[in-house]
């Protein structure tokens, strides 16, 4: 599957990291990749590559390779300019606002494990209900032993 233009464009940002580790990475990870010439064009991969890595860095070498080869086959007419056009970037991840932690609307009920411990029923041992996704483990697997 062909990668997508936030794919493409998140791996230009990593080739600019000044961790050559990370811009490793992405030389790596776009050679291992399908990608569009267009898209390779569009963020000046190319031009990132050389200006990070050494001509004797076989992985970059590769890949530079690899983008003549496509502009190669657009010329000769094997190839695509752009993305075939099933790929479609993936959906947004929801809102971080939606997530944001109000210390008061997650707090765990004031209830304590010793009085769950005697597993007799009472009203104190209400189950408090939560607005949102838990993102600590620790309040996870405290929530978890409420209910059970």
């Amino acid at each position: 599957m062909y990668l997508s233009e936030r794919s493409v464009r998140n791996y230009a940002f990593l080739l600019k990291s000044d961790d050559l580790n990370i811009a490793y990475y992405a030389v790596k990870w776009l050679l291992e990749s399908n990608v569009s010439l267009e898209l390779l064009e569009k963020y000046e991969i190319q031009n990132l590559v050389e200006e990070r890595f050494l001509i004797t860095d076989e992985t970059a070498r590769s890949l530079i390779l690899k983008i003549s080869n496509l502009e190669e086959d657009v010329e000769n007419g094997n190839r695509s300019y752009s993305n075939p056009p099933y790929v479609t970037d993936s959906p947004k991840s929801p809102s971080k606002k939606k997530f944001r932690r109000h210390s008061d609307r997650y707090q765990l009920s004031e209830m304590s494990l010793e009085d769950l411990s005697d597993g007799s029923p009472n009203s104190s041992s209400e189950i408090e209900v939560w607005e949102g996704p838990v993102r600590n483990l620790k309040e996870q697997v405290l929530a978890g032993a409420y209910q059970s």
